[in-house]
C-alpha cells in the first residue's frame, strides 16, 4: 500500500502530538525543543501549529507515519526561500520510501515564488544526510555545536540547500 501524503488538518493534532513526542524522544539531536518541554503541551498547541505552519504528513492505513514541517519567512527579502524545520518517520516505516516521498511532496509544495529550500541536518544522522543527497540537496556549511544534549554532548548540523525549479 502506498502512502497518502497530505497537509495536516486540525483533526490530525492528537496523532501529530504523539508522533512529535516520539520524535523528540528517539531523535533528540534533530530538534531544538525537547521531549520534556513538549510532553505537557495540550493538543490545542498542536492544532495551532498545524494552523500556522505547513506540515505534510504521510499516512498508511489511515495512521500518521511521518511528517515534514516547512516554514516560509514573512520577510519580503526572505520570501523566496523555505526551510524544512523537521522530518520524522516512525521506526517501523523507515526504509520504505516515506522520507523520500515527504521531501518530494515538500518540493512540489514549494510553489509561489520559492526558489530555495534549506535544511539543517544533524551531522551524525547518516540516513538524513543520505536522504538530502538523494533529493538534490548540497551541503553549504556546518553549524558547529548546533544542539547540546542533556548529557552535555554537542551535535553539529550540516546546512543543506536545494534549488527549486518550477
Amino acid at each position: 500500500m502506498a502512502y497518502e501524503i497530505r497537509q495536516l488538518q486540525a483533526a490530525d493534532a492528537a496523532e501529530y502530538r504523539d508522533l512529535r513526542l516520539e520524535a523528540l524522544e528517539k531523535c533528540p539531536e534533530a530538534f531544538s525543543s525537547s521531549h520534556a518541554e513538549d510532553e505537557g503541551l495540550p493538543v490545542a498547541r498542536y492544532e495551532a501549529a498545524i494552523a500556522t505552519n505547513i506540515i505534510l504528513g504521510g499516512f498508511r492505513y489511515a495512521h500518521l507515519q511521518g511528517v515534514i514541517a516547512l516554514a516560509r519567512s514573512n520577510s519580503v527579502k526572505m520570501h523566496h526561500r523555505m526551510t524544512i524545520s523537521g522530518i520524522y518517520v516512525r521506526e517501523a516505516e523507515r526504509g520504505k520510501g516515506l522520507s523520500d516521498e515527504l521531501v518530494q511532496a515538500a518540493r512540489k509544495f514549494a510553489l509561489d515564488g520559492i526558489e530555495s529550500i534549506y535544511y539543517r541536518v544533524p551531522s551524525n544522522n547518516k540516513n538524513a544526510v543520505a536522504l538530502c543527497q538523494r533529493s538534490g540537496f548540497e551541503q553549504i556549511g556546518i553549524e558547529p555545536h548546533a544542539i547540546r544534549l542533556d548529557d552535555g554532548h554537542y551535535i553539529d548540523h550540516l546546512l543543506m540547500h536545494c534549488a527549486v525549479s518550477h
